[in-house]
């Protein structure tokens, strides 16, 4: 009988029980930390929240109007700032990558046509403890040379939240969050001021 004899070996067909794949919410931590081997990647944002009542709903802000349910645009409103909806605002980390309008690298020096509009697709990724909804939207902050947010802070772009996309693993937990986001314009992005 030989060293690899089939019938002298237990049949491992099937391999190994024990866990095979990355735990990619810790590389994304590492990522987002860094490590002994990387600098830190994270970038600060804020996650705008909608408030919701009892029963789930987006609570509207007073200024609101009762006849068309829409904010009034052109006045600055200091609870809402335009935007219909009474929210909180939460610091989070983020890691966030620009793809394009065509959500491809590879065609990026092609002229558009007149009338098209370029609207830039913007990935953000998230830590797993952060909750989101399609509701929430990502703000971008002023930040100076270092990737620190400028005092006294400032917004200085919305993101509408197209898709939010919870990655998760074979096992089912959830690894990180994807936000596939476009610009959404304000006038009153940080109040009357601008």
């Amino acid at each position: 009988m030989g060293l690899w004899d089939r019938r002298s070996t237990p049949d491992r067909t099937f391999g190994p029980t024990a866990r095979t794949e990355p735990d990619m919410r810790q590389e994304l931590n590492n990522m987002f930390d860094g490590t002994w081997q990387e600098i830190p990647k994270k970038q600060p944002a804020l996650l705008r929240k909608m408030r919701r009542d009892d029963n789930g709903n987006k609570i509207a802000c007073p200024c609101v109007d009762s006849l068309t349910g829409e904010a009034d645009v052109d006045t600055f409103c200091p609870i809402c700032h335009g935007e219909r909806w009474i929210w909180d605002e939460i610091w989070v980390d983020v890691y966030m990558v620009e793809l394009g309008s065509d959500v491809g690298k590879a065609i990026r020096e092609q002229l558009i046509a007149p009338g098209h509009m370029n609207i830039p697709l913007m990935v953000f990724y998230m830590r797993s403890s952060v909750e989101i909804t399609k509701d929430d939207k990502v703000v971008e902050v002023v930040r100076d040379e270092a990737g620190d947010p400028v005092l006294p802070y400032r917004r200085y772009r919305l993101y509408r939240i197209n898709a939010h996309i919870d990655l998760r693993a074979d096992n089912g937990k959830l690894e990180y969050w994807k936000l596939d986001c476009y610009v959404e314009e304000r006038k009153f992005l940080n109040g009357v001021e601008g």
